[in-house]
């Protein structure tokens, strides 16, 4: 018997199952402006953590605004910062469990 198979013999049709995945990942993240609005303090706090992270790996070395110029700031690579919620990990409405993330934006590319 194959895993397709054991939800159709639930009741769960496989786009039930895709859309419950999804949909739970999809609404897990928050961006940064959101997570803030939404978690306060502790949404700050993970977004540091993750930028020490970021800085500690060494991915990547800021560099002065005002050193760069009009072409180098417009074809600067940007970052998407969000806040990840983990739902399945003991997520309570009175005790959530956050992160920050970090993602890279390659569309500017």
């Amino acid at each position: 018997m194959t895993v397709l198979s054991s939800f159709t013999m639930l009741g769960m049709s496989i786009k039930n199952l895709l859309e419950s995945f999804t949909s739970g990942f999809v609404f897990a993240q928050l961006s940064a402006k959101q997570g803030i609005k939404k978690y306060g303090r502790e949404a700050k706090i993970q977004l540091l953590a993750e930028f020490k992270q970021l800085m500690e790996y060494k991915t990547f070395h800021g560099r002065k605004a005002a050193d760069l110029t009009f072409e180098q700031k417009k074809r600067a690579a940007k970052m998407i910062n969000l806040i990840e919620e983990k739902v399945n990990r003991g997520h309570t409405d009175e005790n959530p469990v956050i992160k920050g993330r970090s993602v890279f934006n390659g569309h500017v590319q």
